[in-house]
């Protein structure tokens, strides 16, 4: 079931996923650590959901899995369909999944990206996500630094 987003026939949708998406989600990842079949089982396990999909008519479009502590929100890996990047629809998961977590109690999203990444690093910087370190050597084949990044939210208007 969708997320209750409002929104017209043809929009993409947030939603949970479910295990009838694990082998859609192996297909789309591409994130450089390329996560396993147990690694996307595990995580549709969580309660709460950690794992959330981009739908549109029944097609899995992306994804993205996160990780709430407090105020905080690390997404720990996204991803859109290799046919269907460029389309503004990393622009649009993430936003829905700002929806989603629109709270006071979230005031901050963080993440992290090789630093060879320049096209996802200018992605990022679009939506106001600024570095706020690095970590040396983080990645392997190739070994590269992780460049960490954060958007601070204004607080929810109600």
């Amino acid at each position: 079931m969708a997320e209750g987003h409002a929104r017209s026939a043809g929009d993409p949708v947030l939603d949970r996923a479910r295990l009838s998406d694990l082998e859609a989600l192996i297909a789309i990842d591409a994130s450089g650590q390329h996560w396993t079949r147990p690694d996307f089982a595990s995580e549709l396990g969580n309660e709460p959901s950690t794992l959330y999909i981009l739908r549109l008519d029944g097609a899995t479009l992306g994804f993205v899995v996160v990780r709430v502590a407090g105020s905080d929100l690390d997404i720990v890996n996204v991803a859109v369909a290799e046919p269907h990047r460029r389309r503004g629809l990393g622009k649009r998961l993430l936003q829905l999944l700002f929806d989603h977590f629109a709270s006071p109690a979230v005031a901050r999203v963080f993440l992290e990206v090789r630093e060879g990444n320049t096209i996802a690093r200018a992605f990022y910087e679009s939506l106001g996500f600024e570095e706020t370190q690095r970590r040396r050597n983080f990645y392997s084949d190739p070994r590269e630094d992780a460049v960490l990044m954060s958007l601070t939210r204004s607080p929810a208007k109600g």
